[in-house]
């Protein structure tokens, strides 16, 4: 009678381990070459309750990475239905802090359009610095937990990582390679139309 106890109590964990709500970067690992973009998505996926709305912050190795100028979320999702309020704080004015992106907030309206099971939050465009790794850390906001119309949600958080790689030095050869030969040919071009 024991072991059926704690089998059944083994069980259950289980089962509520595997439906836990989490949100993730993805894909959680990105390569990026220095000075291109990469996009990466922010998800939620497994919750079981409606999400009314909540909020993240993501730090990241401002010396590896840097968001995109042209970074922004969306005013709202493509059902019109989750609001996103957002103030992007990456480095990109004076008043900032490098290597955060604060107060990524959304809500949702009606509560009747609450999002279950998997769901897209946002994108976020970042550029390759410096050769080097860069963890993505998720925190949800404190004064802006997810919650629902039951509630808070706990939220297990999964970070993701970019790594950023130099051009390859193949590249530079190649680029260097077809110059030379362009000259060569222009020389030799010139030497025919002078007869020498």
């Amino acid at each position: 009678m024991k072991r059926v106890a704690i089998f059944i109590s083994a069980l259950f964990v289980v089962a509520y381990g595997a439906q836990a709500a989490t949100v993730t970067f993805v894909p959680e690992q990105n390569i990026v070459e220095s000075g291109d973009t990469v996009s990466v998505n922010i998800v939620g996926k497994g919750f079981t309750e409606p999400v009314t709305g909540g909020g993240l912050r993501i730090t990241f190795d401002s010396t590896v990475v840097e968001v995109s100028p042209d970074a922004s979320l969306p005013s709202t999702d493509n059902t019109g239905s989750i609001e996103f309020a957002s103030r992007w704080n990456t480095g990109l004015n004076s008043n900032s802090t490098p290597g955060i992106i604060d107060n990524i907030t959304f809500n949702v309206f009606p509560i009747a359009d609450s999002p279950t099971g998997d769901f897209f939050i946002g994108t976020v465009m970042f550029r390759g610095l410096d050769a080097g790794i860069s963890a993505l850390e998720l925190t949800v906001l404190p004064n802006f937990p997810f919650g629902g119309p039951n509630g808070p949600i706990d939220v297990d958080l999964v970070n993701g990582q970019l790594t950023t790689v130099p051009v390859p030095a193949a590249a530079w050869l190649f680029g260097s390679a077809l110059v030379g030969f362009g000259f060569m040919r222009g020389r030799k071009d010139s030497s025919l139309a002078t007869g020498r």
